[in-house]
């Protein structure tokens, strides 16, 4: 589902300025199309079996927010100069873990079981390497959200939220 607002504004001797917003949500059970089952299964990323694609989250091509703005200066002796900018906001990404750890012979797409720090049952290396992250500051707070809403559990697919970023 998605929303798009365009305007454009033409000004003296054909200077222009456009923008466009579009707010976007895309879920679903796979991110890949078509019907080769290797593709579609194998590097989904799952808590259990890649079969399995009864559950619903964001998409791999998932966005909430871009903003793209052009304009170009009045031509001038048959030469005009353009400006643009373009930003986006909500892409996702998940949390993996390097290996088999589901038993379904793919090392590449098990999503990660985020231990709760503070559980008396996790061992104290870990509650130290989680409680690092979530006290850098160099790391995102997009990316600490995503962590705690996973303690305890296997973090959600395309669970973490990036903030707005954008270019000219």
């Amino acid at each position: 589902m998605a929303f798009v607002i365009d305007a454009d504004y033409k000004y003296y001797k054909q200077g222009e300025i456009s923008v466009s917003y579009t707010w976007n949500q895309a879920k679903d059970n796979t991110s890949y199309n078509g019907n080769v089952a290797n593709t579609a299964t194998l590097v989904q990323y799952v808590k259990d079996d890649p079969r399995n694609l009864g559950g619903m989250n964001y998409s791999d091509n998932q966005f909430r927010n871009k903003i793209v703005a052009y304009g170009s200066s009045p031509t001038f002796h048959g030469f005009s100069a353009g400006l643009r900018f373009s930003g986006i906001s909500g892409t996702r990404y998940s949390l993996l873990v390097n290996g088999n750890v589901n038993g379904d012979f793919v090392a590449s797409n098990d999503l990660a079981y985020i231990y709760d720090p503070n559980a008396a049952s996790t061992p104290q290396y870990i509650k130290d390497g989680i409680n690092a992250i979530l006290n850098n500051p160099k790391v995102e707070q997009s990316a600490k959200n995503y962590i705690v809403k996973s303690f305890g559990k296997i973090a959600e697919r395309n669970g973490g939220v990036n903030p707005f970023y954008g270019g000219i």
